[in-house]
């Protein structure tokens, strides 16, 4: 929800949804649970509307033929084993065809560490694909396409910890949503500043604690890392980078102003990032009659290994206004040195120094179904992530009214 693409190629404006036409059925006893299905899903980067127009573009935005099924079975209520198996029908638009497999293993370690005070559970997942593949990487399970996602969690009402492992190669099937273990954030530098899973090649784990002291506040520590092979050979190995440690403390014993902090340092490799730190701060207050009054202030050191300047910073400031009847407003400013923000594709000159990205942008909410935004300025293209996707957003300066309905 939230998520809104923009397609560079076609110029519109879409939502990313799950969709498929075919057919669908479950069965579900006391201990074994059965699924199949048998469809053709839609290709999620051409959006719809784009086989239209005058004359109608030759446009196919289903491919392959998907046929699949999943068994799983529940000896007691701490354990649940399953398999999966589909069967992707080759043709001209996609290289995926071929077969799969995958076994899992979903277990609630509580009742085991109910004795210490925690709770504890699970996941483990491996599958396995069969078809016109390339092998990537190194490694003896390198030359098998194949995907291997572990996690487990353990904590109590104070504490949390989890780790998680993954390992795909070749597993961008163009329709399936491999977990991506990079942590989201809601920080707009942190955000913009993500990675976006490529599932053709990539290994790398997370691990992230949490503690919390009643009418107090809490602190998260989080660790990521990934890896992408770009090309492998006998004599050599290009391989990508992805690093970030982050720590954020939320303190709330000011009841009237709830207070925020962040720092967060990495590298990212693939985006010819060398070295990042990012450090923000924000807090909310809350008047005598409702009014929420907030702000937020967060800075970006970063540096390349090539271009000039090679070093470079972002600042970003938010000032916010909302009202309890559900209309609101905020002042944006995004401010940069890159040199690849700064100097203007538009011109023929080439700016240096900094560029100041302004904006305001209002909401209302009429009832529970009808949102409307209103954005006036200009922002700033870049990555972000939402529920999980992400995705691009381009460059936009102009006025932009965005009502969102539910039903």
């Amino acid at each position: 929800p939230g998520v809104i693409l923009e397609s560079q190629s076609y110029r519109l404006r879409y939502s990313p949804i799950q969709d498929m036409e075919g057919a669908y059925g479950a069965w579900t006893g006391r201990f074994l649970e059965a699924k199949a299905l048998i469809g053709k899903p839609a290709q999620g980067d051409i959006p719809p509307g784009a086989t239209t127009g005058n004359p109608p573009r030759n446009i196919e935005r289903r491919g392959n033929w998907v046929a699949g099924t999943e068994v799983s079975i529940q000896p007691v209520q701490q354990i649940r084993l399953g398999a999966t198996a589909i069967r992707i029908d080759p043709d001209s638009l996609s290289q995926n065809e071929g077969n799969a497999w995958s076994g899992y293993a979903d277990l609630d370690l509580s009742r085991l560490t109910r004795s210490l005070g925690l709770y504890g559970s699970f996941y483990g997942e491996y599958a396995r694909r069969f078809g016109d593949t390339v092998p990537r990487g190194s490694g003896w399970l390198a030359s098998i396409p194949h995907g291997l996602y572990l996690s487990g969690n353990l904590g109590n009402d104070r504490v949390g910890l989890s780790a998680e492992y993954k390992d795909y190669v070749d597993m961008a099937l163009r329709f399936n949503d491999p977990p991506s273990l990079i942590r989201e954030h809601t920080a707009f530098l942190l955000n913009r500043a993500t990675h976006v899973l490529l599932a053709t090649n990539e290994k790398g784990y997370q691990a992230e604690a949490t503690y919390t002291q009643p009418n107090f506040g809490s602190a998260t520590a989080n660790i990521t890392y990934a890896r992408n092979v770009l090309l492998s050979t006998p004599d050599t190995t290009i391989a990508r980078v992805f690093k970030e440690r982050h720590l954020a403390i939320s303190l709330d014993r000011f009841d009237n102003l709830p207070i925020g902090v962040f720092f967060n340092w990495g590298k990212d490799a693939l985006a010819g990032i060398s070295r990042r730190r990012i450090a923000g701060i924000s807090g909310e207050k809350k008047t005598s009659v409702g009014q929420l009054l907030g702000f937020d202030l967060q800075h970006q050191r970063a540096s390349r290994p090539f271009g000039t300047p090679r070093n470079f910073t972002d600042t970003f400031g938010l000032l916010s206004w909302q009202h309890p009847k559900g209309y609101g407003g905020a002042v944006i400013m995004d401010r940069t040195t890159d040199p690849f923000e700064v100097d203007r594709a538009e011109t023929s000159a080439i700016e240096t120094g900094n560029r100041i990205f302004w904006s305001v942008q209002f909401n209302a909410r009429f009832s529970p179904s009808y949102n409307l935004v209103l954005f006036l300025g200009e922002r700033r293209g870049g990555t972000a992530c939402t529920s999980g996707t992400c995705y691009q957003v381009l460059p936009f300066q102009g006025l932009e009214m965005r009502l969102n309905t539910s039903f």
